[in-house]
């Protein structure tokens, strides 16, 4: 075996937990006034991989949206989704909003050619990735496809990830030699998802490097690491060996149980960040 751990990526049913935590644990929309800045008024968005509809409020809120649709494949998720869609109703927001399950592997999409001024697929397309194939993108190839055909011409497509140096810059997955190691089998480079959209079709790409951190200020809160719902909220932890995970552990318990020490992390951490940023931001126009 080559070490890569074989229960990822996640079965649809393994993200209702996660769906539990992944409020909770702080997760929070990444890049968002950069994409509003691109999204034209009275515009259908496609969120292609929701989660617990994290981007969704802000978005529909922004007031440029006829038209949201936001799909997922786990039910978990897509339920925390749809309580944050009645909520909104309930408030007399008109935006015409759509939460389907769907699977990116389950093609052709169920939508109509041109049907979208902009998707957004963020912090997804790990998940759908192949390490142990010859061609890591077997199954992305085809969605990406699939997403060029339901665009309108004109539009764009924006993904947000993690690149790998902003993995290794992150205290936890930067932390395990193991996360490391699956971070670069699993996740793609920012560089071979800009080569994977040019092969699809897509131009005029930019990127952003953004500095928000992925959990807010929750990000710095070492001590939470220690329990498991805190872990359930970023799925790199996921990709940790047990024993790389328990020897980590052991170290953080030592670094934050002297102030001195935890006061030197914490800023090699924010060091770090600045340095690497968090995400990564990639347009690209059809």
């Amino acid at each position: 075996s080559s070490g890569i751990n074989a229960e990822w990526p996640l079965r649809p049913g393994d993200y209702t937990k996660t769906s539990l935590s992944y409020d909770v644990g702080g997760r929070v929309p990444l890049c968002v006034p950069e994409i509003l800045a691109r999204i034209p008024d009275g515009c259908a968005v496609l969120d292609a991989g929701c989660g617990t509809g994290n981007y969704f409020l802000p978005l529909v809120q922004s007031g440029k949206l006829t038209k949201y649709t936001g799909f997922d494949v786990n039910e978990g998720m897509l339920a925390k989704t749809k309580a944050k869609v009645q909520h909104l109703k309930e408030s007399g927001n008109s935006t015409d909003i759509t939460i389907k399950m769907v699977s990116l592997l389950d093609l052709p999409l169920p939508f109509q050619n041109q049907e979208f001024d902009v998707i957004m697929h963020n912090e997804v397309m790990h998940h759908v990735t192949s390490p142990e194939a010859k061609d890591k993108f077997k199954n992305v190839r085809p969605y990406l496809a699939e997403f060029y055909r339901i665009l309108k011409p004109g539009g764009f497509i924006t993904i947000n990830l993690f690149t790998h140096e902003q993995q290794e810059a992150m205290w936890f997955s930067g932390g395990i030699p193991s996360v490391i190691k699956n971070v670069k089998a699993r996740f793609p480079d920012g560089c071979e998802v800009e080569e994977l959209l040019q092969q699809a079709g897509f131009k005029d790409l930019t990127s952003h490097t953004d500095h928000k951190p992925s959990l807010g200020e929750n990000l710095f809160a070492y001590e939470k690491c220690f329990t498991e719902e805190y872990r359930e909220a970023s799925s790199e932890w996921k990709l940790a060996d047990e024993k790389d995970l328990e020897e980590f552990l052991k170290k953080m318990k030592v670094i934050l149980s002297d102030k001195e020490r935890r006061r030197k992390f914490d800023e090699k951490v924010r060091g770090d960040l600045a340095a690497a940023g968090q995400s990564t931001q990639i347009f690209a126009w059809k």
